[in-house]
């Protein structure tokens, strides 16, 4: 049996004493269109002790595409792992979509994100709108902070992109179908769009 020393700190755990190497894989959960990343762990030496750098997602997302239309629903607090991972999910399903799309956001339950998050989702944008997005609808219910953090990330664009937001998911596709967008088949329950029915 081993015995060590255990820190707790700023979400990583010091290891020290005997030569310990600890690695954790990542764990990810994917189901069709689901998307959840559990853990992304890994050892790191540090002058003799080993450091494990806890990368830990918070935040959760579903995705799916439906005729020219790409939803999302988000929720929790999203940290930078989320972020990333929503990234990464995102481009391979814009991948499915004609050369000009459009997206719904379902926010309700997205509770805001760490400044870290900013700075990839603007990037992701702008690649979104490079590959054919055109409109936008993000649909939450009346929340000041949700707003501008969404305002900051996502800006319209001289490529022909504009976003709206609206208090309800059938406002937001009556939208989106008056620009162009229309869904080919009855919406993934995973998605529960008959939630959002928020009031901006």
């Amino acid at each position: 049996m081993y015995s060590f020393i255990a820190c707790f700190s700023s979400g990583q755990i010091s290891v020290v004493g005997y030569s310990i190497w600890v690695y954790m894989s990542t764990k990810v959960a994917l189901d069709h269109s689901v998307c959840r990343v559990n853990y992304a762990q890994r050892a790191v030496k540090v002058s003799g002790s080993y450091m494990l750098n806890t990368r830990i997602q918070h935040g959760e997302f579903v995705i799916t595409t439906n005729g020219n239309i790409l939803v999302a629903r988000l929720s929790g607090s999203w940290n930078e792992e989320a972020a990333r991972a929503y990234d990464k999910a995102l481009r391979e399903h814009v991948a499915e979509l004609p050369p000009s799309w459009g997206h719904m956001v379902l926010l309700d339950e997205w509770q805001l994100g760490v400044p870290e998050i900013g700075p990839i989702i603007e990037t992701l944008v702008h690649w979104c709108i490079a590959q054919g997005l055109r409109r936008a609808a993000h649909v939450y219910s009346p929340s000041l902070l949700k707003k501008l953090q969404l305002e900051d990330m996502v800006t319209e664009s001289a490529q022909g992109f504009y976003r709206r937001a609206f208090a309800d998911a059938e406002s937001a596709l009556g939208w989106l179908n008056a620009e162009g967008f229309e869904l080919a088949t009855e919406p993934d329950p995973m998605l529960r769009i008959a939630e959002a029915q928020g009031m901006l």
